[in-house]
This record gives C-alpha cells, structure tokens and sequence, in this order.
C-alpha cells in the first residue's frame, strides 16, 4: 500500500515516494518498520543509501511504477515479488548522445548488438563481492565512482559463482570488491558487439602489484599506494588492478638505513633530503581469509631529486608469480606445478635495468620452512616446478627476490597463496 495513504501496514509491502533533498530514506523505511510494514518499495529518485536499512527494501525508478501508483489510489492492492538470488545473467546498458541528452522512451536492445562475457568470481578472502561496470566514452576518461549519478550500489555476487554478463560496446571500467575494499582495474578496456569474452575474476595469486597509481617522487617528496594483495589480471593481456583487499600492517621508508617514515596505512607521503640516497620501502600485513593471509614485502632502490619537480616513478622492482589454478583458486597437491614469474621496474618508472636475479622458495607449512625452487629465465619470465610436497587441504607459500643490474631488489613472501585440493 502507498505509505503516504496511512491506514494499516502490518504485514505489507509499503510504497515509499521520498524527495530526495528533503526526506531521509533511512528514517522513512524505519517508521514503516515501527509501524509494522513488512517490506518497503521506495520511488527513485530517493536519497542514498549507506547503511543497513531496518526492512527489505526494493526500489524501481517513477516512470516504471506508473501501473501500481495509479492503481494504489483506489486503495491497497496484491503485489507479487518474484526474485532470484545471484542472478545469473547481467546486463549494464549504456545509451549514449554526443552534444545532447539521451532520448527518453523505450530503447529496444537485443543481445547481438552487445558484448557477451563469461564471468568467473573465484574465492579467496570476502564471501562475496560488488562488480560494477562504468561506462566511458574513450579509455582517457576520468575515473569515475563505484556509485554513479544515475545508478545505485551494484547487488552483491556469492564467491564461485559464475555469471553471463552482457554489456553495450565501448569502454568498461570492472569495480570489484564490497564497500570496505574497492578495487579497479587500472585503465578501462573495450568491448565490442557480438564478440564473447573470458574473465576470471579475483584469480589468485592475490600478491604486491603497481597499476596506475605508481610510487613516485616529486623534487623532495615520496608518495604512493600499495596494492599489497591485488589479484590476477582477469585475463591474458586483460588490466591489472589499483587497490587490494583490506589488510592490517605498517609501511615503513628507510634512507641508507634510518626510519624516516612509518604509518599504518599502504597509502603515504613524506619529505625526503634534497639529494641522492639508497632506500628501503618496506611493506607488512595480515588479514582474515583463505589465501593470501600475510604479506611481506620490502624494495631497495636509489632516488634523488627530480627536475623541474615532475613526478618521476621510482626504480620499484615488481615480480608477479603466475600458477594454474582451478576454480577455487587451488592446485592438485599431488602433482608438480609449474610457474612463471614475470620481473620488471613498476610500469611508470624509467631506465632499462635488466633483472639479473631471481629466485624461488616454496612453503607448505605456513612459512615455518621454505624449499628452494630452481627457475631458468627467458628475457622478463623465469620459470620452474613447484614441487608436490604438500597435502590435500592445505596451502603453498611463496618467497620470491629479485635484484636489477642498477642494484635495485625486492623480496616478497606471501603466505598461503595457493590452495591445495
């Protein structure tokens, strides 16, 4: 029944039509509430929402409730809700105008004039996560926020889930993660119609990555972010990620071996001496979750002033193991592994140090003891064979360290990076 009318509501479903600069959605839903409602429908527009609310609460734009509104003012009526929980099939739609605004009215779209991708959601820390699509015109867009103008929080999706999702052609922009730990893909990628795509998303191994946001220096200031546990990119030459899941640690800076900077968080900033010095960016943290538990990591490198005080990436070493896995994110204990690891400067930064070494440690046992694991390389990629020495159920571990003919090192250790099955 319409929540403006009054009258009884226990036990109904209540239409809730809020001005969104004057009338609190959270109050409202939670008066229907006290009033015995049993679930809300509220009007969009309609203020935000950032908390939990204190009923069900659906919510549909004016223009496609016009039926049950005309109908509500002759007195309540049955309404009957059908729903499916992690609806497999999605559909984001952009309509798009150059030098005006879309068209209003009916906008008939058929799967063939779309971008069909298979979506895979793998475990590995949250038991569920937000995929949102933004939409761009160009890849040089602005990045824009999980939350746009014209759209609401995306639902929710079950970790191990598979999903067909279907989106307009053009630019996309894959946010993942719930409200606590944002995660984008650094850059936006293009989809075109008719074509089918592959994505595997949140693919361990979930360790230290770079994406656009680069640790830099700018005349005598360090600032950057880590991304202490981002995860796989989504598909072969697919974006890699800004931001990680949410883990609790200390970022520390040293300069030729004194703290000059310490702070709990992965973002940070600080002034530097005026002139050239050996650095060390060290990075810990832990969490909650099935893989990637414990993060260490620390990077060597030498920076000095910068000219004409223009932010210049720092010589960061950056290595990305790459293991086969299945779906839940695990490998067969009983068989041998391969893996690749792929070494190079963060994206940003300049110069053409080649890396020179690099090696490989294998735990299954939590990091108490550690197995060397021999790898070749072959110009960016060192390869090797995890041996099989651990048991269904458990977890392997990896410790990774890398130096560059500059001198520049970084040494790694992920704890619980794979899953054994």
């Amino acid at each position: 029944m319409d929540g403006k009318q009054g009258g009884d509501l226990k036990g109904k479903l209540v239409l809730l039509t809020l001005d969104p600069k004057t009338d609190d959605t959270v109050k409202a839903v939670k008066a229907a509430a006290d009033a015995g409602a049993k679930a809300a429908l509220v009007v969009q527009p309609a203020r935000q929402v950032f908390q939990p609310l204190a009923l069900p609460t659906l919510n549909a734009a004016e223009h496609r409730l016009t039926k049950l509104i005309e109908l509500l003012k002759a007195g309540p009526v049955t309404v009957n809700l059908v729903s499916t929980k992690d609806n497999p099939v999605s559909y984001d739609i952009a309509l798009t105008a150059q030098g005006k605004m879309v068209d209003g009215g009916r906008h008939d779209v058929r799967k063939e004039q779309l971008a069909h991708i298979d979506s895979r959601y793998r475990p590995g820390g949250a038991k569920s996560m937000r995929p949102t699509m933004a939409h761009a015109p160009n890849d040089s867009f602005p990045l824009p926020q999980p939350q746009g103008m014209f759209r609401l929080a995306a639902p929710e999706v079950a970790i191990g889930k598979e999903r067909t999702e279907y989106v307009s052609p053009g630019w996309w922009l894959r946010q993942l993660g719930t409200d606590n730990e944002p995660l984008s893909e650094a850059g936006y990628s293009r989809f075109d119609a008719g074509r089918t795509y592959r994505r595997d998303w949140n693919s361990a191994v979930f360790a230290p990555a770079f994406g656009r946001t680069a640790v830099h220096r700018i005349d005598d200031k360090i600032t950057g972010m880590l991304s202490l546990a981002a995860p796989r990119p989504a598909a072969e030459g697919a974006r890699t990620w800004n931001g990680s899941a949410a883990l609790q640690g200390r970022t520390t800076l040293l300069l030729d071996g004194k703290q000059v900077f310490t702070t709990e968080a992965t973002g940070f900033g600080t002034v530097v001496p005026p002139r050239q010095g050996n650095y060390e960016l060290r990075a810990t943290g832990t969490r909650d979750g099935t893989l990637t538990t414990s993060v260490d990591a620390a990077w060597t490198f030498r920076s000095g002033p910068t000219p004409d005080q223009k932010p210049v990436a720092v010589p960061l070493l950056t290595v990305d193991p790459r293991i086969s896995l299945d779906h839940a994110n695990a490998a067969p204990a009983a068989a041998p592994l391969p893996i690749r690891v792929f070494a190079a400067r963060q994206p940003q930064a300049a110069g053409r140090a080649t890396v020179t070494e690099l090696r490989v440690a294998l735990s299954y046992d939590e990091g108490r003891t550690w197995t060397d694991v021999p790898v070749q390389r072959s110009g960016e990629v060192w390869a090797g064979m995890l041996p099989a020495a651990g048991k269904a159920g458990g977890f392997g571990s990896l410790r990774i360290e890398a130096k560059d003919s500059d001198g520049n090192s970084v040494r790694q250790t992920v704890l619980r990076t794979h899953a054994l099955s």
